[in-house]
């Protein structure tokens, strides 16, 4: 009998900390992400080949850059 007791008493436990972490908020992660297409456009420095955000990125004729010092740099070495 006293088995059957502390089994039942923990299943209680068990359903009282379900609830008690549902009930939290802010704690529920989304299911999915909303992005935009534009949240996807990645561009590749020529000269570190970094990734980043095409809204970020310096570009130069057809090339990309993560920053101004990667873009003299890279046109500086095809200049010689």
């Amino acid at each position: 009998m006293f088995i059957k007791a502390l089994i039942f008493f923990a299943l209680i436990m068990i359903v009282v900390t379900l609830v008690k972490r549902g009930k939290k908020d802010g704690t529920n992660m989304p299911t999915t992400m909303n992005t935009t297409s534009s949240d996807k456009a990645m561009k590749r420095c020529a000269e570190c080949g970094v990734h980043l955000p095409e809204q970020e990125a310096l570009t130069y004729q057809t090339l990309s850059f993560c920053c101004n010092d990667h873009k003299k740099l890279y046109l500086k070495d095809k200049e010689t």
